[in-house]
Formats: structure tokens, C-alpha cells, sequence
């Protein structure tokens, strides 16, 4: 498969993971896209908080772009108004953070699911801690 130069092989891996999670997320929890994108943003929020301001830039990206109609969207299009911070284009560093922290968003969905967990608590609890847990 032959991907342009800009689309590297780990965002095109980190967005087929992504369509797995929401669709193990949304198919097994029923958790909605208002709820998912909130727990996004969290995390995002508290990356930006600890200084990790390129991984929070990439998550509010990633909720603009995946749930453009919600609450959660909404403020994070607000902090991507504030101008970008200089850095080290290329590292992969940001990607990697992101992506490991997306895994463990999908571990959180994922176990409860795979053992046959009822009701939203344990998706909620999973979904808690599985991105810091990723992280």
C-alpha cells in the first residue's frame, strides 16, 4: 500500500486503532459520542496542564475532527486558537504519547468486553484508567 510522505505508517496504524475503539466503545458500552469526546478532552487537559502542550494540540485536533458536534469539540477548537508552541518537528515522541494513551482508552473498553461486563460502570472505570494507564 503506497501512503503519501505526509501520511506516516504510524498515524495510519493510530487511525485504524482509533476506528476499532470507537467502534468496540460505541457497539459494547454504548457510550455516547458526547461522552467519548469528553473523556478525550479530559486527558488532552490534563497533558496541557503537566506542559505537554503538542500532545494536547493533537488531541483537541483529534476531537475536533472526530466529534465536530459536540461540547467537547467546541472547547477544544477554542484552545487551538491560542498560537502553536515551537518544538522539534519529527521527533515521533508526541505520536507515540498519544497513541499509547489511545491503547490504553481501548484497553479500558476492551477487557470489560471481554469478559462479559454489564452495565456502563465498568467501561466508565476502564475508560478512567486506562488512559493514564497508557500514558
Amino acid at each position: 500500500m503506497l501512503l503519501p510522505r505526509s501520511f506516516s505508517l504510524l498515524r495510519f496504524l493510530a487511525g485504524v486503532f482509533l476506528g476499532v475503539l470507537v467502534a468496540a466503545s460505541t457497539a459494547e458500552a454504548q457510550v455516547s459520542a458526547a461522552d467519548s469526546a469528553a473523556v478525550v478532552l479530559e486527558t488532552a487537559e490534563r497533558f496541557q496542564d503537566r506542559g505537554d502542550t503538542d500532545v494536547a494540540r493533537v488531541l483537541y485536533r483529534y476531537i475536533t475532527e472526530r466529534w465536530p458536534g459536540t461540547p467537547a469539540a467546541r472547547d477544544a477548537r477554542l484552545r487551538l486558537q491560542t498560537p502553536e508552541p515551537e518544538g522539534a518537528p519529527g521527533s515521533g515522541n508526541v505520536e507515540l504519547q498519544v497513541w499509547t494513551t489511545l491503547y490504553g482508552l481501548w484497553l479500558g473498553v476492551a477487557v470489560p468486553a471481554a469478559l462479559g461486563a454489564e452495565g456502563g460502570e465498568p467501561y466508565g472505570v476502564g475508560l478512567l484508567a486506562g488512559g493514564p494507564a497508557g500514558f
